[in-house]
């Protein structure tokens, strides 16, 4: 009884100390994959609108009007490809994530507010969700591989 019970505790132990280890590893790696994640999707939409600036401008009227719309694409290109580089490179990252949470929002108010429109709805709720994660990384920064860890940043500097 008394072995049987060493064995059970001594494999539970066992079993903690590999959880810890794995929890240590998400601690390192983690912030460093979600920023990739992240910062993909900005990265890749920025780059579509610069080489398809004419059809980004046409669909951009159908939110703000034709007068803005030049103007628009050409903040979404900003805020996309420099917004989503430093994201992904862990530079200025609290800065660039709460700019670019700020702009995801905005995209889902001017683009996607047709809750009628389930497709409209759920890029609605993508949006959201992404906003969120940014704040998390405004919040908690950007890990042990970044930029901002090499340069001893002070939050919000």
């Amino acid at each position: 009884m008394w072995l049987k019970y060493a064995i059970i505790k001594n494999r539970n132990i066992a079993l903690l100390i590999l959880v810890k280890n794995y929890m240590r590893a998400l601690e390192i790696y983690g912030p460093l994959t979600g920023r990739i994640l992240l910062s993909l999707i900005f990265i890749l939409s920025g780059f579509a609108k610069v080489t398809n600036f004419t059809g980004s401008v046409q669909f951009a009227a159908t939110g703000v009007g034709e007068s803005l719309a030049t103007l628009a694409i050409i903040v979404a290109i900003a805020v996309e490809l420099g917004g989503g580089l430093m994201l992904l490179f862990g530079f200025k990252i609290r800065w660039a994530a709460l700019a670019v949470a700020g702009y995801t929002l905005l995209a889902a108010l001017l683009y996607h507010f047709d809750f009628a429109n389930q497709a409209q709805m759920t890029n609605f709720m993508k949006n959201l969700a992404i906003a969120g994660g940014l704040l998390f990384v405004a919040i908690y920064g950007a890990g042990p591989f970044s930029v901002d860890s090499k340069r001893k940043t002070v939050p919000m500097e």
